[in-house]
């Protein structure tokens, strides 16, 4: 039971974990942005997302350490994608759309 407990605590306080991923509303806000279009350019995140540029690039930066979003670069132009190819990013990905998604109320069966 103790090898169980001490795993699962290196996973909680691993910095690859979902704490450390999800503890920034700007890297949230970051992850809602290419969850819902994919891939897209630092410049374009920071502006849609209402972020500075380096605050953007920043958060970018860690996503990337985590091994949530994959970077590829075209000369000075920085794109950014999740990692869909990984299980828990398309996870990840499928619970923020659903999230997102407008809550449409069901009519009462008994009236």
């Amino acid at each position: 039971m103790t090898t169980i407990t001490r795993r699962a605590e290196e996973q909680v306080t691993d910095e690859r974990g979902l704490d450390r991923i999800l503890s920034s509303a700007g890297r949230i806000r970051i992850l809602q942005h290419l969850s819902h279009f994919g891939e897209d350019n630092l410049t374009d995140i920071a502006r849609k997302t209402g972020q500075s540029y380096t605050a953007t690039a920043r958060h970018l930066d860690q996503l990337v350490e985590t091994g949530v979003i994959q970077e590829k670069n075209y000369g000075r132009v920085r794109i950014f994608r999740l990692r869909v190819e990984r299980e828990h990013v398309r996870m990840l990905r499928d619970l923020i759309v659903e999230w997102d998604e407008p809550e449409v109320e069901k009519p009462d069966a008994g009236r």
